[in-house]
């Protein structure tokens, strides 16, 4: 850690003196000022135990926290390192007390549960929370995972997600984050400084949804067909609801694909969702569902496939603008009928008995 305890004041590693005794703010127990050539100055616990700090912080980590420190500092307000709240038992590794914002430099691997543990305990000190990725992170090809912990949402940027290189000094946004037949595709910005950031921000034209050319939708349910011959298939659910109803999953109706890039508040699983609720509404004996029925539907939906994410709290409202987008989407094409306190259904859309079938019917997809 680099800041420790000397009497009532606080001090950072860089500045401390081995002369001086220093203890941890969090457990107060005695802590040993390590400086060297090679290694950046940190305090280390004596004993183990302490449930504040952690003993294996990488130079990495170290290095990132000190120069995001002097990057914030440009803000003229106050930056301190490792600010430690005594009543929720946590350590932050950035502070900006006066605009009550907390900067987490996040460069280890950390579950859902304990990442939102974190956050929460934040929040209920009145803090606000922005978690930026370190070195580690980099080599990693975005996924469900990383995209439900430390995705945030720009009206601009879109979805995205942010890292800092603290061996390069620089930023690295990866934003304009969109699902596209089962893969997730994104742009990189690199800047160095919040002025950067600033400009970026202003500058950029959202640009990242997009039409999805056939053969890439063609291309995804060849991948989900490989996947059920090797028992691969991520969506065993789906597929025995599908069985059940008498159904091929890869023969599910053109209407079940997206025509453009969604925004990832399903994940990977847009095409997933929409063959699941098409069953929902299609293959009941009812002509017609009440609001409170398509209620409990969308509910069930939500509980399936929404990805929890942590750092956006308008995720419920995109949630519900991409169902009934969908739900408004079948109307047009004049599966169903739409009014106030019901929801008619017209006609059933067409299943194919295999992926031949299928492609046989593309203009289906092209209409």
């Amino acid at each position: 850690m680099l800041i420790a305890q000397d009497e009532n004041k606080l001090v950072e590693a860089n500045h401390a003196s081995r002369n001086n005794q220093y203890v941890c703010p969090g457990c107060q127990q005695k802590v040993i000022l390590k400086r060297g050539l090679q290694k950046i100055s940190h305090f280390a616990h004596r004993w183990g135990g302490c449930q504040t700090a952690s003993e294996n912080e990488s130079q990495i980590h170290l290095a990132g926290k000190i120069a995001l420190k002097k990057i914030l500092a440009v803000s003229k307000q106050p930056v301190q390192l490792e600010h430690y709240f005594i009543s929720i038992k946590q350590r932050a590794d950035l502070c900006l007390t006066k605009q009550q914002i907390i900067v987490e430099y996040q460069c280890s691997p950390i579950s859902l549960q304990r990442l939102q543990q974190r956050h929460n305990g934040y929040k209920m000190v009145n803090y606000q929370v922005y978690w930026i990725l370190g070195n580690p992170y980099l080599k990693h090809r975005i996924d469900d995972s990383l995209v439900s912990k430390f995705g945030r949402y720009h009206s601009k940027l879109g979805f995205y997600i942010l890292y800092y290189d603290s061996m390069a000094n620089r930023f690295i946004l990866r934003h304009s984050i969109v699902e596209k037949a089962g893969k997730y595709y994104w742009q990189q910005s690199v800047f160095k400084s919040l002025q950067e950031w600033q400009k970026l921000i202003k500058d950029w034209q959202p640009n990242y949804l997009t039409t999805i050319p056939l053969n890439q939708q063609v291309q995804q349910l060849k991948r989900m067909q490989q996947q059920i011959v090797r028992g691969q298939i991520n969506c065993k659910e789906l597929l025995t609801t599908c069985y059940l109803a008498r159904k091929n999953l890869i023969g599910c109706p053109w209407i079940c694909h997206c025509k453009s890039t969604q925004i990832p508040i399903y994940g990977k699983k847009s095409l997933q969702w929409r063959i699941w609720l098409l069953i929902q509404l299609f293959d009941s004996p009812r002509s017609n569902l009440k609001i409170t029925d398509l209620k409990a539907i969308y509910n069930q939906l939500i509980n399936k496939y929404a990805l929890d994410f942590v750092q956006i709290e308008v995720i419920p409202d995109f949630q519900r603008i991409l169902f009934w987008n969908y739900i408004k989407e079948l109307a047009q094409f004049g599966y169903l009928r739409l009014f106030y306190d019901k929801l008619i259904i017209i006609r059933k859309p067409v299943w194919y008995p295999d992926l031949e079938h299928k492609l046989g019917c593309e203009k289906e997809y092209l209409k």
